[in-house]
């Protein structure tokens, strides 16, 4: 069961406390992740129902606990963007060359909008927003 352990690696924080909280809960309580059995089914539906409980408590993907029109401000200031400058709208990463803080123009405009409509986000934030609305796109637009 590595992809267990793989995936939990990649957890956000707050994930893994509300898992911890959740086996802890179980009937019978488990004490952590890491004192679980993976080769034993009731060890695994405890561990299933935790994720789930998670994932309902801090919603499924990136992006998704923001109601339809957030998500719609967010691809009209994708639209808009294109439009007023002529170019791609571009997302950085915290890991980008200029460093963690570095904007692009089109994130100072994101994050500057978001806040005006009352939804201030963190540079980080409103990235995973955008990339979020941009998965649920399709990729190529039919005439």
């Amino acid at each position: 069961m590595r992809s267990a352990a793989k995936h939990w690696a990649g957890l956000s924080q707050e994930s893994r406390i509300f898992i911890e909280m959740r086996l802890r809960m179980a009937d019978p309580p488990r004490a952590s992740f890491a004192k679980l059995d993976l080769d034993d089914a009731s060890d695994l539906a405890v561990l299933r129902d935790a994720v789930g409980a998670a994932r309902r408590w801090l919603g499924e993907k990136p992006g998704r606990a923001h109601g339809p029109a957030i998500r719609e401000l967010v691809a009209e200031v994708g639209r808009a963007y294109r439009r007023a400058t002529g170019k791609r709208p571009g997302l950085s990463s915290s890991e980008a060359v200029a460093g963690p803080g570095y904007a692009t123009p089109f994130e100072e405009v994101l994050v500057a909008v978001l806040a005006e409509a009352g939804m201030p986000l963190s540079l980080e934030a409103a990235r995973s927003l955008y990339r979020a609305e941009l998965r649920g796109k399709p990729k190529k637009l039919q005439p």
